[in-house]
């Protein structure tokens, strides 16, 4: 009868040695890991809580608050919304108490300073939907902010004393796109490290 061999003892430093490669096998090795998940999934919670910043309870506040902001800005009544025409026409007025800003004071208007104005009001609001979406979803905040402001000059037209504006629609639009833009800017050694770190595995 033949005899079955018997596997050496391990010494105990080198199941200490090896403890780091039991749980690297355990996290992206066959079956899964100590609680028994299969591979892909393991692998998906690892690239989901890369991406939990993006989804931070902070961040979804403080989205919350600029909305608010937002619709006091413009959904008040005319009645009760400050004078922005003559914000506006003071700031002009400032700036052209320098003469080495006419090529720009001259070219600016009322009519002007609104327009970039409600540009500048939909960045931070793009910055904010990216990070909350996350850089694979960019196209949904662009789509989530086009359709709030339409939303918002379609609730405008039953407001007394506002005025839905067409071009308000252009310029909160081209705020969200470059708000995104910055998003994606700022967000994009993030996004490389992480494609890199999954390649690697």
């Amino acid at each position: 009868m033949a005899r079955q061999r018997r596997r050496p003892a391990r010494t105990a430093g080198a199941l200490v040695a090896d403890a780091p490669r039991r749980r690297r096998g355990a996290a992206v090795g066959g079956v899964g890991g100590a609680d028994g998940r299969p591979l892909r999934l393991i692998r998906g919670a690892y690239r989901h809580d890369g991406r939990v910043l993006h989804r931070h309870p902070f961040l979804s506040l403080l989205s919350l608050a600029y909305l608010a902001f937002i619709a006091l800005v413009t959904l008040t009544p005319g009645s009760d919304q400050p004078d922005y025409q003559g914000l506006a026409a003071r700031i002009l007025a400032r700036l052209e108490r320098y003469p080495d800003l006419d090529p720009l004071s001259s070219r600016l208007s009322i009519e002007r300073v609104e327009f970039l104005a409600n540009i500048g009001l939909f960045v931070p609001l793009g910055v904010f939907l990216l990070l909350l979406v996350g850089t694979r979803l960019w196209f949904v905040a662009l789509i989530a902010g086009i359709v709030l402001t339409s939303m918002i000059e379609s609730v405008q037209k039953t407001i007394p004393g506002r005025v839905s504006d067409p071009r308000d629609v252009a310029a909160n639009s081209i705020g969200m796109f470059l708000g995104v833009g910055l998003a994606l800017v700022l967000t994009l050694p993030a996004t490389l490290r992480r494609q890199r770190e999954r390649a690697s595995r």
